[in-house]
Formats: C-alpha cells, structure tokens, sequence
C-alpha cells in the first residue's frame, strides 16, 4: 500500500536555487539537486513541535529529515491523506522533552483500505472539501 521514505536532509544542505524545492514541517526552505520523490506523497512531523502533523507535497520535491515521507504505491494519495490526517498519532508519541513518532511503530496499525477506484472517489471528495474551504477562509480574511 505504501513504502516509507526517511531523509537525511539537513537544513544546512538546503541550496537557494537548484532542480527541487525543498520543505521543512512549514514551508518550501530551499532546493536540492540530489533527491526527489516523483509522485506525490506525504510528509509526517516526527520529531518536536507538531509531532505526527502530515501534509501533502506535489511530485519532484524533497524534505527534511525531521520528517518522514509516506509514498502511495498501491493507493491514492489523496485518499490516503484524507486518512493519515484523521490517525492518532497520540498512541504512539515517544519521549518526555522532545516528542518524536516512529514509523516503526504506527506502521503496524491495521487499516481497512477500499479498492483503488473507491480511494480515489473518497480522495477527491476530501481534496475538493479542503480546496472549498481554503478558498471560503481567503474570502472572510
């Protein structure tokens, strides 16, 4: 369903131009010439503040390693978004001064997935909701 992708990526490594932006848990940092993931997918916080805090991130982009990376091999990634947002990361938090999460653990968790076509409908419902509501928060700021 899907593979996960840890980076070594420091900040300190992090170009101001090259072939492939970057992300840290915020914002687009920088660029990177070395690594890309092709497809979309998504990045979850795992260690410090907003630990567990996922996030979809378009095709040929890279992040840092204070995050982790979820590549959809056999599922939709906007289903799966629409998934991760809504796990408990909580369950599975280590660590009393700096909170951290680990793939290690939380992969274990046992989820029901519908086919492909029915990840891929309930995906865009959940894409089409957060655009909708994006653009209705603009629009009263």
């Amino acid at each position: 369903m899907t593979a996960y992708e840890a980076s070594s990526l420091t900040t300190d490594a992090v170009c101001e131009s090259g072939k492939y932006k970057v992300f840290d848990a915020n914002n687009e940092i920088g660029f990177t010439n070395d690594e890309k993931i092709e497809n979309e997918y998504l990045t979850i916080i795992k260690d410090g503040s907003g630990v567990g805090r996922t996030r979809k991130l378009q095709k040929n982009t890279y992040f840092i390693g204070t995050m982790g990376g979820i590549l959809p091999k056999s599922s939709d990634v906007n289903w799966l978004y629409a998934l991760m947002q809504r796990f408990d990361f909580g369950l599975y938090i280590n660590g009393a001064t700096i909170p951290h999460v680990y793939y290690s653990d939380y992969s274990k968790e046992t989820i029901n997935v519908p086919s492909f076509n029915e990840q891929t409908k309930i995906g865009n419902l959940f894409d089409g909701l957060d655009s909708l509501i994006t653009l209705h928060q603009r629009e009263h700021f």
